[in-house]
């Protein structure tokens, strides 16, 4: 594998040699004169696309990432974070804003936090459970289809006691 790299080596602006101390397959990248291995440049990168995304408004695409771990030229997905056509958390806490506020709005309700933030420990975690649940299957669901209803029954009620709903579209 680093004989094949190595024949390659005029498309790279790096040195790639074998890893001092490693295998026989283990490769490390020279940069600066000093060895790198793949997992640490991995680190690297990552740091700054966290960086990065934490200067990127609310709203500006997504991406996601996948850690490989590649043996005898098998590429093996060792873990994944997000979904690459639905978007990822941020996608769902943009939607349980817009929920919230159809909420307050359908219900005349001012805060539906403070209304939630008011229930016992116990039920407050329940409702928030479920609001992160049906958030995500109604990200899912309106992938395919037009509107989708929103039920936290028997978990929040209005004023009169009826279990607030709503509709999506």
């Amino acid at each position: 594998m680093v004989q094949d790299m190595r024949s390659k080596a005029d498309y790279y602006r790096y040195g790639i040699v074998p890893l001092s101390g490693g295998t026989d397959d283990s490769v490390a990248v020279v940069m600066g004169g000093k060895q790198y291995t793949p997992e640490q440049i991995s680190a690297e990168i990552l740091k700054k696309l966290k960086a990065r995304s934490r200067r990127m408004p609310p709203g500006w695409p997504t991406f996601d990432v996948s850690v490989l771990n590649i043996i005898d030229r098998e590429c093996l997905e060792m873990g994944a974070g997000g979904d690459r056509w639905l978007g990822g958390d941020d996608i769902d806490q943009a939607l349980q804003v817009y929920i919230f506020k159809q909420v307050e709005a359908t219900y005349n309700i001012s805060s539906l936090q403070k209304l939630i933030d008011n229930q016992t420990p116990k039920k407050r975690n329940q409702i928030l459970a479920k609001l992160r649940v049906e958030t995500e299957k109604i990200k899912i669901d309106l992938s395919g289809i037009q509107s989708q209803s929103l039920l936290l029954e028997d978990l929040l009620e209005d004023d009169e006691g009826n279990s607030i709903d709503i509709d999506l579209t």
